[in-house]
């Protein structure tokens, strides 16, 4: 020990040295192993674990499938709707950025992992799980892993023995013969996500202080709402950032307007702690003032070419090597970029084709620069997370993916950063595409006003060229609807006998099942179905059935016509093809999930029980005194009409 200086140098190299290895000889070498032998690697590299220091970016380089993951616990009885807490999802956004560093196509994620006292198994519907995977999307994921799918024999009844954390996806779940559109929805979002390249203005650098995580994300006071980002390592920025037209270009197409010597994880400390506390590490909010000699030669080299960089100058080298002498080296480097600044009255200087900034946020130098937020919406600066939007480039096409994160429908205005070319609605809950008749241009982007339900989603496309002063005059991009009248009890409903249901029951008025009195309501999991038979006053224009709300899933067919499947808002369908003006017979099948049977059947002796599972749940996932779900349908059902 020499000084608290040195030690600090020292134990900084060592847990450099540490990642060097993790990186290079754990993640890298296995990888050389796979392709040796014609096999891909896929790696969840970043966490979460208790674990030493770690450059999580630098693990991902030599994977060829890069894999996060996101949890779904805490959704019952989650303020909201569901768990909107990034706990649940912390490392997606470092999955993405990986991706987008080293020009990997596809960001995975462990998807749906749940583990918890009275929930987990056969507890979340494909509606619950929807808000979840929109989020992961949102965050850059575009490929999906999910957890999990048991081997389950036959023999071994249903909804048989399974892993201790749940999702679970296989053909014993109550919904797999409905499985297909819930999957569907899925498919169509990876696929258009996967196209083209991710769009952000900023990338920032997290420096050379280990560990070198990425954090979730949030809303950067610096940055603020409508705008994205990536992250940045030692190793991308040494070995594949250039400059192109003045903006860094990475060699696989990924480019920013500006980058940021952030030198942390994140500067705000709630964020930081986040982080630290997922891996089991001490994280500091506090930007690290040191920087090594390559890295700052490197900024130097891409601020000549023509970058914008943004941040304050290193006061010393990273390194104990060479030092003292290094920190010479490295401060007549920084007199060199950063001159006269001070950070406060000078702020902005030019050195070659670029400058360096110093005392003004990412916000401030982009809107300086005309670059406008790429996404806004009315009410984004009070409420900046009610909604939220990834966006991706392919050629000359512009793809938005927009969510809405609230738990009910809303109607916004929302701005795009793109001019020239006609918007278009393309619903991945249908697979249908509309061209938006409402919408105006000004300042070089596109408003248009969008009609959420619940957790709802939409790519908004743009590809056709328009004139810079054309606009959509209509009112209105969706059909409105008219209620035309509601169908109230009674109802009859056919439950299976094999799985202690009623082969015959009446619903005065629709209730969930666990209001019942009958045992075999009550507790009842699998396929029930409602039959309802109604005249129609007026058949003109469109026609749609609106279920209201369903607990699980619905197959509706009308007049002997299947008619499709519904499995979260709207739980609303066509019928116009299928209806006539008197004597409908409408036939919905309800489909909810094992765990009311199972619970039931935890308080009933081996040979009475319908349910073949385990005999106990690991912390108590499933329990005699778990609280029953919802199930049935549960309505208001309703008759709507459209001219549009």
């Amino acid at each position: 020990v020499i000084s608290p200086e040195v030690s600090e140098r020292f134990r900084e190299d060592f847990d450099r040295t540490i990642q060097d290895c993790i990186a290079v000889n754990y993640y890298g070498h296995f990888a050389e192993l796979c392709h040796k032998y014609g096999m891909k690697v896929g790696n969840e590299a970043g966490g979460p674990n208790d674990i030493p220091p770690i450059d999580a970016l630098k693990n991902f380089g030599t994977s060829d499938i890069l894999a996060g993951e996101f949890w779904v616990n805490g959704h019952r009885n989650a303020k909201g709707g569901y768990n909107k807490s990034r706990r649940e999802r912390l490392n997606l956004k470092q999955t993405a950025t990986a991706a987008h560093m080293y020009g990997k196509r596809q960001a995975e994620a462990e998807a749906f992992t749940q583990q918890e006292k009275d929930g987990t198994h056969w507890s979340l519907s494909p509606s619950d799980l929807k808000p979840y995977a929109n989020d992961a999307f949102c965050e850059g994921i575009n490929r999906f892993m999910l957890h999990a799918a048991t081997c389950q024999p036959p023999e071994d009844g249903k909804p048989g023995f399974v892993y201790c954390a749940g999702q679970h996806f296989t053909p014993n779940i109550t919904w797999w013969e409905q499985s297909k559109e819930f999957f569907d929805y899925l498919s169509r979002c990876q696929f258009m996500l996967q196209q083209g390249n991710f769009v952000a203005d900023v990338c920032f650098y997290l420096g050379e202080r280990p560990p070198l995580l990425a954090p979730p994300k949030y809303n950067i006071p610096s940055l603020g709402p409508g705008y994205d980002c990536d992250y940045s390592n030692p190793e991308v920025l040494l070995t594949r950032m250039t400059v192109k037209n003045g903006r860094i270009v990475l060699p696989d197409g990924m480019n920013y307007k500006v980058l940021v010597l952030q030198n942390a994880i994140s500067t705000l400390p709630e964020i930081a702690k986040e982080v630290g506390s997922y891996q089991s590490l001490n994280i500091s909010a506090v930007p690290s003032k040191a920087m090594s000699l390559p890295v700052i030669k490197k900024i130097r080299e891409l601020i000549n070419l023509g970058a914008t960089v943004i941040g304050a100058p290193p006061e010393r080298s990273a390194e104990l090597k060479n030092y003292p002498e290094a920190d010479v080296e490295l401060r007549k480097i920084a007199q060199e970029i950063w001159g006269d600044l001070d950070g406060k009255t000078r702020t902005e200087r030019r050195l070659g084709k670029g400058r360096i900034i110093w005392g003004k946020t990412p916000r401030e130098v982009l809107l300086a620069d005309n670059v406008y937020p790429d996404f806004s919406f009315v009410g984004q600066n009070d409420d900046p997370e009610k909604f939220d939007y990834i966006h991706r480039v392919d050629g000359d096409t512009e793809i938005y993916f927009v969510i809405n994160r609230n738990n009910e429908s809303v109607t916004n205005d929302f701005t795009f950063r793109v001019a020239g070319k006609q918007p278009e609605i393309w619903d991945a809950l249908t697979g249908k595409s509309v061209t938006a008749k409402s919408y105006k241009q000004s300042n070089g982007s596109t408003t248009l006003p969008l009609a959420f339900d619940k957790f709802g989603s939409y790519f908004v496309v743009f590809r056709k060229p328009v004139a810079l002063n054309a606009s959509g005059s209509y009112g209105l991009n969706f059909p409105k609807l008219t209620e035309l009248s509601q169908l109230g009890g009674p109802w009859s409903a056919a439950f299976d006998p094999e799985w202690g249901g009623p082969a015959k029951a009446e619903f005065p008025e629709l209730i969930s099942w666990t209001k019942r009195p009958e045992e075999g309501i009550k507790y009842y999991s699998g396929e029930a179905t409602y039959t309802k038979t109604f005249n129609l006053a007026k058949t003109e224009g469109r026609l749609f059935i609106d279920l209201g709300e369903v607990k699980d899933v619905a197959e509706v067919r009308l007049n002997g016509k299947k008619l499709g499947v519904l499995w979260c808002a709207p739980w609303r369908i066509e019928i116009t093809d299928a209806a006539k003006p008197t004597g409908n017979v409408l036939e919905v099948k309800v489909i909810n999930l094992w765990a009311n049977r199972v619970v039931h059947d935890l308080s009933l002796p081996v040979e009475k029980r319908l349910t073949k599972t385990h005999e106990v749940f690991r912390f108590d996932m499933l329990n005699v005194n778990t609280p029953l779900l919802e199930s049935g349908l549960l309505g208001p059902v309703k008759v709507y009409n459209s001219n549009e």
